[in-house]
């Protein structure tokens, strides 16, 4: 399996790794877009923030492609967004050994849920991709506090700075 990790300041290279050993608990997911965030960008240049080889890639979708036995939310076959994580749920890209820059992504304990979301059949995959980024900026939205007719500030820090006018004219449409 083929995984996209930075080994140190601007030195990132295609790994060939072991394929991935999912349990009953887990899923296997063909990732067929995932954004590059800001965040990966930064870590290119720092050369990651690990010490080891670090995997890039937190945006993503895909198609679930294998499921154990215990998860039972998500079919073989099911389009899905996949949510990066968080301390509770573990993570994926940003600093971990797996992230969405692979052909084959492996997501642990999918049997617990809140990792695998269902995308519409009318939705492409590469827009899908772009949920992550897109409930970032809404959660910036909802932290601001801001109402509909306030006068509010927009900017960004990563390759899509477009992200940030959607959800914050979401919340202020007179800006």
């Amino acid at each position: 399996m083929r995984q996209i990790r930075v080994h140190g300041p601007n030195d990132v290279r295609l790994d060939d790794l072991p394929p991935p050993e999912p349990t009953e608990r887990d899923a296997l997911v063909r990732i067929a877009a995932c954004g590059i965030c800001g965040s990966d960008v930064s870590f290119v240049h720092m050369g990651g923030i690990t010490g080891r080889p670090m995997a890039l890639g937190h945006e993503m979708a895909g198609t679930v492609e294998w499921i154990g036995q215990e998860v039972g939310d998500v079919a073989v076959g099911r389009r899905v967004v996949v949510h990066p994580g968080n301390d509770e749920l573990g993570r994926l890209g940003s600093g971990t050994a797996e992230g969405g820059l692979t052909p084959l992504l492996l997501i642990r304990e999918a049997a617990g849920g809140g990792r695998l979301f269902p995308v519409p059949d009318t939705m492409s995959l590469p827009v899908a991709a772009l949920t992550e980024p897109t409930a970032v900026s809404m959660q910036a939205v909802n932290q601001s506090e801001a109402q509909p007719g306030d006068t509010v500030a927009r900017s960004a820090c990563w390759p899509s700075p477009r992200w940030p006018t959607g959800a914050s004219t979401t919340s202020s449409p007179s800006t």
